[in-house]
């Protein structure tokens, strides 16, 4: 039975059912045989996912929508699941370069990566340094390339990569 640790900002700790599973080689969302569910917190990224709208099985990119956004919420920027942040660091995310939320972005925040369902497509500043540098991002993940990290990835970017999603902002440390 899984636990949830994490509350929600209203202090509540409470879980659902979402029908699918976690694929362990790559930590992606994917739909299952009937019956076949897990359980996941309100609080955790797949739970705030469905909350904010990402519905993985809303035709007709729900699923790849779903993945980038908990990817996103995670830094999981190679896409195997291993997230790259700490709970409660503040992060904006948008589709198409539109605000989620219908706001502009905060003055301090700058562009942190663009996402697709696999991880991150490219990477301008990682979210907390003190857990991964840009240097270690290069070295770990092989599917970045150099041109893929720093000043090289730009809101620009998003459209043109065929695979992108979502952007998100963040504080630069």
């Amino acid at each position: 039975m899984a636990k949830c640790l994490r509350g929600r900002p209203d202090g509540r700790r409470q879980g659902f059912p979402l029908a699918g599973r976690v694929r362990k080689s790559d930590a992606q969302f994917v739909p299952a045989e009937p019956g076949t569910f897990e359980l996941t917190c309100t609080g955790g990224a797949q739970g705030k996912c469905v909350r904010f709208g990402y519905l993985p099985w809303a035709a007709p990119e729900g699923l790849a929508l779903y993945n980038a956004r908990v990817r996103t919420m995670r830094a999981d920027y190679c896409g195997t699941g291993e997230p790259h942040t700490r709970p409660g660091t503040p992060i904006e995310i948008y589709e198409n370069n539109i605000g989620a939320e219908g706001k502009k972005p905060a003055a301090e925040m700058e562009l942190e990566a663009i996402w697709g369902p696999q991880g991150a497509i490219c990477v301008r500043h990682v979210r907390v340094s003190e857990i991964f540098s840009l240097d270690q991002l290069l070295a770990h993940c092989p599917r970045l390339k150099p041109e893929d990290l720093g000043a090289g990835c730009t809101e620009e970017r998003m459209q043109h990569a065929l695979d992108a999603l979502l952007m998100n902002r963040s504080v630069v440390k």
